[in-house]
């Protein structure tokens, strides 16, 4: 834009800013001389949005509508870019007489009439602003509604197994007692798919692979609780190779195979909701 503005004479320029300022919504085009003095001014709406007459902005400075400290920024920025020729993009808030705004200034220098002028397009974010923040909070809101949420679910959890823990578990063990040891190892099964309702293992293993049987899940949860393969067998009433096949199958389900990742390990990293391990061997 600078080569642009070093070739044009003064009234192409007023030309120019003005087919700009008709494209440009929200935008004003002002010219400064080095004393942050307004030369020129192009721009729609300029009273309603900063309550600043448009007939009396030219010869103002920028010291008659920013605050003192803002304003000797801002000339200090115009010298520079007039001194060093070199472009400048700033974004600020200010308190105009019509309320605060939010702007973003481009600064590029320019040579008109053999004196070096700054023009500055200086583009109205304010609303752009205030949607940011509108989303930022509702994105805050959103946030501590799943922190809440969650919260809930883990209370109910802990509820959940505390029920069990009291109510249900000792009259597992109760009639454990009274059973025989091949009917035992079946009240252990029962007594750890139980403990399971509140736990986090069958949606975490689900994640892992939604493609799991309602078998393979049973004996996921029984391989997890650290039974054989044929404690499994006895208490599902199969063949102990039916249990070696349905292993093979969760391991290839949860891409597994091939690799040196024990089953009952990786298992018991979800029932107890730790990291996957590594590598070690297989099973």
């Amino acid at each position: 834009m600078k080569v642009l503005l070093d070739q044009i004479n003064h009234n192409d320029l007023q030309e120019l800013m003005k087919a700009a300022v008709t494209s440009l919504h929200q935008t004003v085009i002002v010219t400064y001389d080095q004393k942050g003095t307004i030369l020129s001014f192009w721009g729609n709406d300029v009273e309603r949005r900063y309550g600043i007459p448009a007939d009396k902005i030219i010869g103002m400075t920028l010291e008659d509508f920013y605050p003192p400290e803002l304003a000797q920024a801002r000339i200090s920025r115009i010298r520079q870019v007039a001194e060093t020729g070199k472009l400048a993009r700033d974004t600020y808030c200010v308190t105009f007489p019509a309320g605060d705004r939010c702007l973003e200034t481009s600064l590029s220098p320019a040579r008109i009439d053999g004196q070096t002028i700054v023009v500055a397009i200086v583009r109205d974010i304010t609303e752009q602003k205030e949607t940011q923040a509108a989303l930022e909070r509702k994105n805050i809101a959103l946030s501590e509604l799943l922190s809440s949420i969650e919260t809930e679910k883990e209370q109910i959890a802990r509820r959940v197994q505390a029920n069990i823990d009291r109510l249900v578990v000792p009259m597992l063990h109760e009639l454990k007692r009274t059973l025989s040891s091949t009917d035992q190892t079946q009240i252990e099964a029962v007594l750890h798919a139980v403990n399971e309702i509140a736990s986090p293992f069958a949606s975490q293993l689900t994640d892992k692979c939604a493609g799991l049987t309602p078998a393979e899940m049973r004996i996921s949860h029984l391989i997890a609780s650290g039974m054989s393969t044929k404690d499994i067998a006895r208490i599902q009433n199969v063949a102990t190779a039916t249990i070696s096949k349905h292993r093979e199958s969760i391991r290839r389900k949860l891409d597994l195979t091939g690799k040196d990742l024990n089953l009952v390990t990786y298992l018991q990293s979800l029932l107890q909701n730790r990291p996957e391990p590594r590598p070690e061997s297989t099973d």
